[in-house]
């Protein structure tokens, strides 16, 4: 599980900047994976957030299969209503996403769909300030 804290802190950047970022990694069967959220701002005036992920270097690299063949899910995860999960098929499926990341850099990332600021503060996706999701190989 991931956790972006203080995404209204977040979110309330955005009338100064067009967008903001914060970025987790993780190990998940020896292969580093760094995922951002990043929120953005539209012409319109609405906020959407949506999720990055990408391979970046790291220990257990040389233990694990290159390129890169798993599958990856993200799922934004509600706190108290698993039928509200939205998740996604992360295609790292380009020769730049696969290959083995060169030390001190990441590879390319692919991106989740974009959802809506409202409906995730609507529908009670934020708790203690923080977003979750779940990222799962197969």
């Amino acid at each position: 599980m991931v956790e972006f804290l203080d995404v209204y802190a977040r979110l309330n950047s955005l009338f100064m900047n067009p967008f903001t970022t914060d970025t987790k990694t993780g190990a998940i069967a020896g292969y580093t994976l760094a995922v951002q959220c990043r929120l953005t701002k539209e012409e319109t005036g609405s906020s959407n957030v949506l999720f990055i992920i990408y391979l970046i270097d790291g220990p257990w690299d040389n233990n694990v299969v290159w390129p890169f063949r798993k599958k990856i899910t993200l799922t934004l995860t509600h706190p108290s209503d698993y039928t509200k999960d939205m998740s996604w098929p992360i295609p790292l499926n380009q020769k730049d996403m696969v290959r083995k990341p060169e030390p001190g850099r990441g590879n390319a990332g692919a991106c989740s769909g974009k959802v809506d600021w409202c409906l995730l503060d609507s529908v009670g996706f934020i708790v203690n300030k923080s977003l979750y999701v779940h990222i799962e190989l197969k």
